[in-house]
């Protein structure tokens, strides 16, 4: 069982150790790559604490009180009435269980409820096929694909762009 909480200064030591581990950002599209000394993971952590505009949530194991991860939706806009949905699990041992989906959902729902979105969206890299499928799972559908967008291990790849809006995820 998972909870989301809010992200905090504690929650730092995990981010040092998987922003380290290769195989934990493989499949992450953001900054990850660029941070490889503890100075700049705890840089960048810093200006995720202090960043306003985005939600930014904790992944807490409910029995161990551990962190597994964060979840953000970030760039909302009142203007256009959305976000843009990032979800890194950096606990190896929560792969494949299950909370890659239920976290979306709750972030999702939060999202729609707390921040009053209409729509939310995220980048995907096409090989990640398990989180494509628990991105489907929670009701995103692919908008459209970018050809040979990131690098992994080295290679282009394709990423997906996937969306969900209010009333799809009020129907589902």
């Amino acid at each position: 069982m998972i909870e989301l909480s809010q992200l905090d200064q504690k929650h730092l030591p995990y981010f040092l150790d998987w922003i380290n581990d290769q195989e934990v950002i493989k499949y992450s599209l953001s900054a990850f790559h660029d941070l490889s000394t503890e100075a700049d993971i705890t840089q960048w952590f810093e200006g995720v604490l202090q960043d306003t505009e985005s939600m930014n949530l904790a992944i807490i194991d409910t029995e161990t009180q551990e962190c597994l991860g964060y979840a953000t939706i970030s760039n909302m806009s009142e203007a256009s009435d959305g976000g843009e949905f990032f979800l890194f699990i950096g606990d190896k041992s929560a792969w494949g269980k299950g909370i890659g989906t239920e976290v979306t959902r709750q972030m999702v729902e939060k999202g729609f409820t707390e921040q009053d979105l209409h729509w939310i969206i995220l980048v995907v890299s096409k090989s990640n096929r398990g989180g494509v499928k628990a991105y489907q799972r929670a009701g995103f559908t692919i908008e459209t694909m970018f050809r040979q967008r990131s690098m992994e291990d080295g290679k282009l790849h394709d990423t997906f762009l996937m969306s969900i809006r209010r009333e799809e995820q009020e129907a589902a």
